[in-house]
């Protein structure tokens, strides 16, 4: 589940798809791809 500021964002702009950073592992759902923190330097 995305944030609510995320989710205002993607309802404004319409991106193609979203960027979140988290704890969690890596993944794509709902067009946003998740990145865990340890991997922010590959963004």
């Amino acid at each position: 589940m995305a944030a609510r500021s995320l989710n205002l964002y993607i309802a404004e702009k319409q991106p193609k798809y979203s960027i979140r950073i988290s704890r969690r592992n890596f993944g794509f759902e709902n067009n946003i791809k998740s990145v865990p923190l340890y991997a922010t330097y590959l963004i």
